[in-house]
């Protein structure tokens, strides 16, 4: 029995064992893509051991700098903006009213979830384009002016793209804070004669304020390091995600580590920025806590002349974020060449496209997949066993291991890759 038990024992340690090696694991790779970029930074483009000040130099002599810093800047809170415009408004119409299509609704956000950013993108430049988009030429650009009636190229459409497809993740994020709102505040609110929209705006929206910040944060630095968008649309207005791609993929002569790495840590200054503001925004908690007993849950309002208001702004998002890009992709796929619809167009369809993609896309498609599968696998692997080591752990260093990783969110995306390459490239010259 003695022995059973000290076998069962013995197992349950070494389980633990790897718990604690796969949050090691995971706690130095968030230290790489956050240490190994500042010390990147700080690296000669020759000489990896050599400590220089150069990539600093070289990037505040840029005369572009404070322009391509408050693009980034607009860009982040563009994107943020029509996010919220749409994701607040759809969050409470499924959470607080009788709004009939929910399961509709859930669905189509779920769905668009799964069409990648680049191809929104791709169909809007299509669309849109100065030169040869399809609206243009159906509007018939030359025949006044000469100008295109649109141009994609800008950075107000990359706002406004990058927010309608972030809208499904925002609203999923907003739905808890809605959905754990005690109902019984506000019900007092109106037994004591106060108004719905000023206990909406007194009672309702400050209780959800730390739900929206953290929102507001999230995809904020989503927004800021986001490359499909600005690399297939955003190219002529310069931001900051641009010059590291620029800096790697210098076509004059080898990569540009080190100034990518200083390009990074601006970025990475200021997402963590923000998220330094959250925390703080956190610390003033206690002014919106409630103590009480167990909350209820929102009764559901009717919509009334509202209703009408709410399917016409689903239906905007439905149109400009799904219908749109999807429609347009099927159809440049089906005809020989690019050109707009027209009856001759619609005789001249075919499906030879998708018989020359059957011919090549095996390989990308079996990496896509294995990618998919393999991040999916190792970061639920080891963002669960970082948790355990948190919440289970009573060592001091639990702390920081939650501090770290806390940060991590901050880190563009860009940014560590650019941190892993610099780490990678100094462990081969060692």
């Amino acid at each position: 029995m003695a022995a059973n038990a000290g076998t069962d024992m013995s197992g349950r340690m070494r389980d633990i064992g790897w718990v604690y090696f796969c949050a090691a694991v995971g706690l130095t790779l968030v230290a790489i893509s956050i240490f190994g970029n500042i010390l990147g930074s700080f690296s000669d483009a020759q000489e990896f051991n050599k400590f220089t000040l150069g990539n600093y130099a070289e990037l505040l002599h840029e005369k572009e700098l404070l322009n391509v810093l408050g693009r980034t800047l607009v860009l982040g809170v563009g994107t943020v903006f029509w996010l919220v415009v749409f994701a607040f408004p759809f969050t409470w119409v499924l959470t607080r009213t009788d709004f009939r299509w929910k399961t509709g609704l859930f669905t189509l956000l779920t769905a668009k979830l799964a069409i990648p950013g680049f191809i929104t993108a791709m169909a809007y430049v299509w669309l849109f384009n100065p030169n040869s988009g399809l609206v243009n030429k159906m509007a018939g650009m030359t025949v006044h002016t000469g100008e295109p009636l649109f141009d994609v190229y800008n950075l107000a459409y990359v706002c406004f793209l990058q927010g309608i497809v972030l809208v499904p993740g925002g609203v999923f994020m907003m739905i808890p804070a809605f959905r754990n709102l005690d109902a019984s505040l506000e019900e007092a609110s109106w037994v004591s004669g106060v108004t719905k929209g000023e206990t909406i705006r007194k009672i309702v929206l400050p209780l959800l304020a730390p739900g929206m910040c953290a929102v507001g944060i999230f995809f904020f630095v989503v927004g800021v390091e986001m490359f499909d968008f600005v690399a297939i649309i955003g190219m002529p207005g310069d931001v900051l995600v641009l010059w590291i791609y620029d800096a790697l993929n210098d076509e004059a002569g080898e990569p540009k580590i080190g100034y990518a790495a200083a390009v990074g840590v601006l970025m990475f200054a200021i997402c963590g920025s923000a998220i330094l503001f959250y925390v703080r925004f956190l610390k003033e908690a206690k002014k919106y806590a409630t103590v009480g007993g167990k909350g209820r849950a929102s009764q559901v309002q009717p919509l009334g002349r509202l209703r009408l208001p709410a399917y016409c702004w689903i239906g905007i998002w439905v149109f400009f974020s799904v219908g749109l890009p999807v429609l347009t992709l099927i159809w440049v796929s089906l005809v020989p060449y690019f050109q707009p619809p027209s009856l001759r167009a619609l005789g001249s369809m075919n499906i030879t496209a998708y018989f020359d993609a059957m011919e090549w896309i095996g390989t990308p498609l079996r990496n896509t997949l294995i990618v998919m599968a393999g991040a999916i696998v190792i970061a639920a692997t080891l963002a669960s066993s970082i948790t355990w080591v948190v919440t289970r752990s009573r060592h001091q260093s639990a702390r920081w291991v939650d501090t770290i990783v806390f940060l991590a969110p901050a880190v563009p995306t860009i940014v560590t890759a650019t941190a892993f390459q610099y780490v990678g490239v100094m462990v081969y010259h060692w």
